[in-house]
């Protein structure tokens, strides 16, 4: 169970332990001086109020392959109600899928969690599988996959209130767990504002079922439209509520001229529910979806459309990763901001799914090395020391810490001065991703330039061929198109003149032997690479702007590698002097330019370098989302690619699948691939 505080902040929960009558532990929380479940028997509880009173077992068995079931939840407290509707998901052996969503606005631990669990030894199996997963307690939106039991969970860690307003369901939510801590002592729990959104998140045959018979949630499910019963409740609690929605305008006979209207018998609403059709959920199963540009945009797109069922062609003019997102590793670390502002902020939201998204995608792949979650060291860009205690108040120590010099010199292995420690954050290895991707049945690559596109169609041009001599053309023909290209993506969709591509340069120099043993972020970054024999230091990356788009070929400058190398030395002077990269330094002064590979070097070490462009907007916001009824678009991710991807292409699975976003409905306004066209910014 949970509440919502006059405060609406999110905040951890405070909980005291009791023993019922059987001996099991029974977290009592401190805010609202309440049980978070029964003490006769809190499994029991759940089963007969929430379970059994939304008919789940048959609802379950009568979902087809495909079908999606949604549950909606107000207060997720230790996620006893999540438990038992997973385990009786599991024994319905169901060929659906089910998304559960929950709100909660005062996060239990993950220990208290594990605490509250051992009291229901037979959850073990799934409980184990949420722990594991369980997201550090960050306001905003946290999905976790259960792909075996093809169960996503959705867990809106904030006030239920504005939770659900920004919930985009565009199916809509079948059952309904209404389970705050009574209206006595949470009144705001149960407010109109919260049942307003139950009634827009509601339609014919939506249930729910809630502990409480209070007059407060008998009036709010009434309003909402929903035909209402009394009934026995759990152990000594004599009544609690059912309630169904019936078909738009229907009315239900009151039994007696004394009833109230819309309050009806339980057996009646049970025969009323049971006789409405369960509206089907669109999926992406067998659909065909094509995906134009093989960076790390495509590839997220291509494997998580995948993974919904679609059959992907993904195309690209040369190889996969040919672009920015080619580099021989790649850091995963977001940008800091104050607690206040986490649950909308862009990096902090999708950093925490890329986490899960690359460790997942590392173990079904069994690609070692994918992601290397050594944690990241962090001296925030303009942010001064003396403000690092206010940027980190509030965070859990499991997403960041601050770190005196001595504790950061012994985690880096080289002097870098008081830091944050980003624990979850690590290095990419890029070519891995690619393998991981395209090792998918699903997948089919395909190598050429595409020449035409009409999105109304769905109908797509390749060009194919080393020469135009051999050019060879085809004709795709797909369901959907998603738009992964960078600057190129103006050449599809009508984006005013205020694009701006800028390139980056990352040096790579080889070492005698590895020097890092954890990343390095300071505005720049530096990190290791390669192997124990062929060992490399990789930093930068430059931000270049003004330059020929149409004539400068993107191409290592001595100019670039110096800025680089200043960079380090004001920021990692360790490595620098440690390196006598002054040398190195006073060479790259007296050359105008670098053909590129390598500057050949003092003390055995090598220079090169990779130079690669980014496409961005003035907001420095991507696009992501549909910009027709046939065409997406992911886009513009500047810099922070392996950060968005994973998130912004599941943001677009959930549209295509019309399945609940994981995105708020604000953040999908902000991040519109249409807000840059010239329609939109002439209106």
């Amino acid at each position: 169970m949970s509440g919502e505080s006059s405060s609406g902040g999110f905040s951890p929960a405070k909980i005291a332990w009791e023993l019922d009558s059987a001996g099991r532990q029974i977290p009592r929380s401190l805010d609202f001086d309440e049980c978070y479940f029964s003490s006769q028997d809190g499994l029991a509880e759940t089963r007969h109020v929430f379970l059994s009173g939304n008919r789940l077992a048959d609802r379950f068995k009568r979902l087809a392959a495909g079908e999606r079931f949604v549950i909606a939840e107000t207060g997720f407290g230790v996620g006893l109600n999540f438990l038992a509707a997973a385990e009786l998901w599991q024994q319905s052996s169901s060929k659906g899928e089910l998304h559960f969503i929950s709100t909660e606005l005062f996060g239990v631990s993950e220990a208290d969690l594990r605490r509250a669990h051992a009291s229901f030894p037979e959850l073990d199996g799934i409980s184990e599988q949420l722990l594991k997963h369980y997201p550090a307690l960050i306001p905003g939106v946290h999905r976790v996959h259960f792909a075996e039991l093809k169960i996503t969970l959705d867990l809106w860690f904030g006030e239920a209130s504005a939770s659900l307003t920004n919930l985009v369901a565009p199916n809509g939510v079948d059952a309904w767990f209404l389970d705050g801590f009574s209206p006595r002592q949470n009144l705001d729990l149960w407010a109109s504002a919260v049942f307003d959104q139950v009634a827009r998140l509601s339609s014919a045959g939506t249930t729910a079922a809630t502990y409480s018979a209070a007059r407060a949630v008998k009036q709010g499910l009434l309003l909402a439209g929903f035909a209402i019963s009394k009934t026995s409740g759990f152990g000594t609690k004599r009544h609690m509520i059912l309630a169904f929605k019936p078909a738009r305008y229907r009315f239900i006979k009151p039994q007696t001229a004394l009833s109230t209207p819309w309050l009806v018998s339980s057996a009646l609403l049970k025969r009323e529910s049971c006789n409405t059709a369960v509206k089907p959920k669109p999926g992406l199963a067998g659909s065909s979806v094509v995906v134009v540009g093989a960076g790390i945009a495509g590839l997220c797109m291509s494997y998580q459309l995948a993974q919904a069922g679609a059959q992907v062609t993904l195309i690209d003019e040369v190889a996969p990763l040919h672009g920015a997102s080619g580099n021989p590793c790649a850091l995963l670390a977001p940008k800091l901001t104050p607690y206040a502002f986490a649950h909308e902020h862009l990096h902090t939201q999708s950093f925490l799914f890329a986490t899960r998204f690359y460790r997942e995608l590392e173990h079904s792949s069994g690609l070692a090395g994918l992601f290397e979650q050594s944690g990241v060291l962090d001296r925030p860009k303009h942010r001064k020391d003396s403000d690092w205690e206010k940027l980190v108040a509030g965070y859990p120590p499991e997403f960041v810490q601050l770190l005196s010099a001595d504790q950061s010199e012994r985690r880096a292995g080289v002097g870098f001065g008081r830091a944050m420690l980003i624990p979850a954050g690590g290095s990419l290895r890029p070519d891995l991703i690619a393998k991981a991707v395209l090792a998918e049945p699903k997948i089919t690559f395909l190598q050429g330039k595409l020449t035409h596109l009409d999105a109304d169609r769905g109908t797509l041009k390749l060009q194919t061929g080393k020469s135009d001599q051999t050019a060879l053309m085809s004709e795709l023909k797909a369901d959907h198109v998603v738009l992964c290209t960078a600057k190129s993506t103006g050449f599809f969709i009508d984006l005013a003149d205020q694009t701006r591509v800028t390139r980056g340069l990352l040096s790579i120099l080889g070492l005698p032997k590895p020097i890092l043993s954890s990343p390095l972020k300071f505005g720049g970054y530096a990190m290791g690479a390669g192997s124990q024999k062929n060992p490399k230091l990789l930093f930068g990356a430059t931000n270049e702007r003004d330059f020929d788009q149409s004539r400068d070929e993107p191409k290592p400058s001595a100019k670039a590698h110096l800025s680089n190398l200043q960079k380090l030395e004001q920021n990692v002077c360790e490595i620098y002097n440690h390196l006598s990269l002054g040398a190195l330094s006073t060479h790259l002064a007296m050359l105008e330019a670098s053909t590129g590979e390598s500057l050949g070097m003092t003390d055995g070490l090598k220079l090169s370098g990779r130079v690669s462009e980014r496409f961005q907007l003035p907001d420095h916001q991507p696009l992501i989302g549909q910009a027709g009824k046939r065409l997406s678009i992911l886009s513009a991710l500047g810099s922070k690619g392996f950060c968005y991807a994973p998130w912004g292409a599941q943001v677009i699975v959930n549209q295509l699948a019309e399945a609940p976003n994981l995105a708020s409905l604000s953040t999908l306004q902000r991040l519109s691939p249409l807000r840059f066209t010239k329609a939109a910014l002439a209106t």
